[in-house]
């Protein structure tokens, strides 16, 4: 006889069109369906709330002499550890565990591509630290000081971005050609986006502050495109993986060891 709190079944999570929790059919565990529909719901108005402060954040530096005081340094998308960081890098952490999910389920059925699930999985992992604890940011000042570079590396951040996004594209080209068309796609456009602000705007933010100082107005819209962009890009991706999931992949079931 099970005891209070105890099943013989674990929970599990689902993919499907409405975000609910429900008990198993025979009475034990509990299944969660994750809903791309409520997702998008979540992601849209917070992307929009974030740049509705971040868009206050703005005007407040502007016109108080390039300083915005305590709320600027909360919401601006141009600062780290703030809620717009924290917003980034639970929505990196969010793929990474989505990522996780595909790639158990790809090895409890002996797939070809667990590994490499796994291995993206990891990626969205160290992404999501990354956006927390400013790694690419310190390797590109350290490059900086040592290589006297300038221009568009003026951030030299976008050095180790650019090689880990190499890196994964010549590891995955095979993994990217056996996945259905549309998700091949879809992943092709959300690293796309992706990429395009976390090197290539961030790039042009480069340039313009060796040109033009770091105390601009400007400098925060292009901060803000930039973002924006690695967001959009974040989001799409893990549509785009949910999505395929619903189709491929099988619940997914989680126990606690005892």
């Amino acid at each position: 006889m099970n005891t209070a709190g105890e099943s013989e079944l674990p929970p599990r999570v689902e993919v499907g069109d409405a975000l609910a929790a429900r008990a198993a059919p025979d009475g034990t565990g509990a299944i969660v369906t994750v809903a791309r529909r409520q997702l998008l719901n979540v992601f849209v108005p917070a992307i929009v709330v974030l740049n509705a402060l971040n868009a206050i954040a703005v005007y407040l530096y502007h016109h108080r002499d390039h300083h915005g005081g305590r709320f600027f340094s909360t919401f601006s998308l141009d600062r780290e550890a703030n809620v717009p960081s924290w917003f980034s890098s639970a929505l990196l952490l969010s793929a990474a565990a989505l990522l996780a999910l595909v790639a158990l389920d790809a090895f409890s059925r002996r797939e070809r591509w667990a590994r490499h699930w796994a291995g993206l999985a990891l990626v969205y992992v160290v992404l999501s630290l990354d956006e927390t604890a400013e790694i690419h940011e310190r390797i590109g000042s350290w490059l900086r000081a040592h290589l006297n570079l300038s221009g568009p590396l003026h951030y030299a951040g976008v050095i180790p971005a650019l090689a880990l996004a190499v890196f994964v594209g010549i590891a995955y080209v095979r993994f990217l050609r056996a996945l259905p068309r549309a998700t091949r796609r879809g992943i092709l456009a959300a690293a796309t986006v992706y990429i395009s602000g976390a090197a290539g705007v961030e790039a042009l933010t480069g340039w313009w502050a060796e040109s033009h100082g770091s105390r601009s107005t400007a400098l925060l819209l292009v901060s803000t495109v930039e973002e924006n962009l690695e967001m959009i890009g974040t989001a799409l991706f893990i549509l785009v993986v949910l999505s395929y999931f619903a189709t491929f992949g099988r619940p997914v079931s989680l126990r606690a060891g005892r």
